[in-house]
């Protein structure tokens, strides 16, 4: 069977109900505090903020 990583990933979004979704790969380079910006944008009634 092959794995397909993006079938999970599309189910999650599927099920998601928030208006911000980040996906970050292994080999993805992010620019310093990149994820505190986003944060920034998340309101105090998110479900989730890694």
């Amino acid at each position: 069977m092959t794995k397909v990583p993006s079938i999970p990933r599309n189910q999650g979004i599927a099920q998601a109900r928030g208006t911000l979704i980040i996906l970050v790969n292994q080999d993805d380079n992010l620019a310093d505090n990149i994820l505190l910006t986003f944060v920034g944008f998340a309101s105090d009634d998110s479900d989730v903020i890694y």
